[in-house]
């Protein structure tokens, strides 16, 4: 028989690891914005997915709960939120790897991109490169794109932080500026970026 706890309990750790999944697949892939609608039916369809997964486990601790009821509520978190990270980092790797896309593109089917933006596509695979930033007024701002560095993923404002900025030294080699912590770009004064390939010197 489930009581009023059970079903405040189940229903919320049936909803959780959906948002879990979703939150991990979001911050390794460019994520779009949903409406609560949206998020709402994925987070109930990861959670589903997640449960399914889940079946075998859960099954076999389900004795527990009526000889030893800490352990089988422990368990059940435990496996629950553990699947769902399993889960969410795999989709992840998956999203970031485009392997539906390349499933489609086999059986010749054309589909629209899942990552919204151009600059997003650029920023989710860019590694550590030097980097060129024309601003609206022509100026040029050379500097390190690394692991230091950030940039905006919010579409209405694709801000950037770049971690050290150089100068042009007399044998047109990258000097790096020695008194710069780095420099922020206000998304309304880029023009264009250039990722450059190289070392200081070439």
């Amino acid at each position: 028989m489930i009581d009023s706890f059970d079903v405040i309990f189940f229903t919320a750790i049936f909803i959780m690891p959906g948002f879990l999944i979703n939150n991990i697949i979001d911050a390794t892939n460019p994520p779009k914005n949903r409406t609560e609608t949206v998020l709402s039916l994925r987070y109930l369809g990861y959670s589903i997915i997640n449960c399914a997964f889940l079946s075998w486990a859960y099954k076999i601790i389900l004795p527990l709960k009526d000889t030893h009821p800490v352990r089988f509520w422990l368990l059940f978190l435990l496996i629950t939120f553990i699947g769902a990270m399993i889960i969410g980092f795999l989709l992840a790797i998956l999203k970031q790897n485009n392997v539906v896309k390349k499933i489609w593109d086999i059986l010749h089917i054309r589909t629209i991109h899942p990552t919204p933006t151009a600059w997003d596509y650029i920023f989710s695979q860019q590694a550590a490169s030097y980097v060129i930033v024309t601003l609206q007024d022509g100026t040029e701002i050379r500097g390190l794109y690394s692991t230091k560095s950030f940039c905006s993923s919010e579409n209405d404002c694709n801000d950037i932080f770049i971690e050290k900025t150089y100068k042009i030294g007399d044998h047109g080699e990258w000097v790096e500026s020695p008194d710069s912590n780095g420099i922020y770009i206000a998304c309304s004064n880029i023009k264009y970026i250039e990722f450059k390939e190289g070392t200081e010197n070439e």
